[in-house]
């Protein structure tokens, strides 16, 4: 969608490749991040790593995680009980 965006929105965004599960000076400054249904792709003893990349150093104003939970699985009536809704889903 960048692509068709205008030119005054698409010079307000910046595309970054990284990991959150190391310190990026590059992260630093922001008011607000967004982790959309990230951390249950990272397996358990890196979360320790995620959380002090997020609020020990980047240290946005406002963080916003959404995950996937269990509970809104019965709206995928495919879906067996007790499984994950994507195969790299650690939790």
């Amino acid at each position: 969608k960048l692509d068709r965006m205008g030119e005054r929105q698409a010079g307000r965004v910046t595309l970054r490749q990284g990991s959150l599960t190391y310190t990026d000076k590059r992260l630093a400054g922001y008011d607000a991040a967004v982790l959309s249904e990230v951390v249950e792709h990272l397996d358990l003893p890196r979360l320790p790593a995620l959380e002090y990349a997020v609020f020990g150093a980047a240290r946005p104003g406002t963080v916003l995680v959404t995950t996937p939970n269990v509970e809104y699985n019965v709206r995928w009536e495919t879906l067996p009980a007790g499984h994950v809704r994507h195969g790299d889903h650690r939790f």
